[in-house]
């Protein structure tokens, strides 16, 4: 998997809505998809406009999670690199990376709406 500092050198460089999605299609190659199997057995989000799956178990900082969209598994790919590299006591807020990161005003309201619901789940669990 990438480092979060690694993501943030890729994407810090981007200017234009057009480089954003490309580097979230590139980031999408680092994501592997989990066996129909395990998704079957974790939550699907709802709130995305694409397939989305989410798990998070917060005593190991283990993220099971894959979207059938190219632009989402992107996002979970930024999502899991940032959650690895955070102390366990911190609570986060996916929107402020997203937004520090100059992407959150490129993804649309459902995708937006699917960050959120998966930093609830990070946070409570």
């Amino acid at each position: 998997m990438i480092a979060f500092e690694e993501i943030k050198t890729l994407v810090g460089k981007n200017k234009s809505f057009e480089e954003n999605m490309s580097s979230l299609i590139r980031l999408s190659r680092n994501l592997e998809k989990p066996s129909d199997e395990i998704l079957n057995k974790i939550c699907k989000i709802s709130k995305c406009e694409s397939d989305l799956w989410f798990d998070f178990v917060k005593n190991e900082k283990k993220i099971t999670a894959y979207s059938n969209a190219r632009i989402m598994q992107g996002v979970l790919v930024i999502i899991i690199a940032y959650v690895e590299q955070i102390r366990e006591q911190e609570q986060i807020d996916l929107i402020n990376i997203f937004d520090d990161l100059g992407l959150l005003k490129h993804l649309s309201q459902t995708r937006v709406a699917s960050i959120k619901v998966i930093n609830d789940i990070i946070n409570i669990s």
